[in-house]
């Protein structure tokens, strides 16, 4: 139940370029600044309304990708009945591993 509020809730950013006339503007790091603890900061704001742009950056893009990967490929694995039949302890120190980078993020 925590995939299916997590991976929308990640995905919410693109909804307005996805739904509605919104284009999307990727920032690069440079464009962007870091502060601790290693997460970037935009010069823009999230949602522009009056340019009818969305603005994400490197970050984003990450926490895009991290969470689609781990709610939707490594987790549904590591609790399948064949990869525990084999590999009950891979399997257990995997599923670990994403709740402590999901509790972390």
């Amino acid at each position: 139940t925590l995939a299916l509020s997590t991976v929308p809730h990640v995905w919410s950013v693109l909804f307005p370029v996805f739904f509605s006339s919104y284009s999307l503007e990727f920032l690069t790091v440079h464009e962007s600044e870091l502060r601790f603890p290693i997460s970037e900061t935009k010069p823009c704001t999230e949602m522009d309304t009056a340019n009818n742009t969305v603005c994400i950056n490197s970050d984003d893009l990450g926490r895009l990708i991290g969470m689609t990967i781990m709610f939707c490929i490594v987790i549904p694995i590591t609790v399948s009945k064949t990869f525990r039949r084999f590999r009950y302890s891979l399997a257990w120190k995997l599923h670990v591993l994403m709740g402590f980078l999901y509790t972390v993020d």
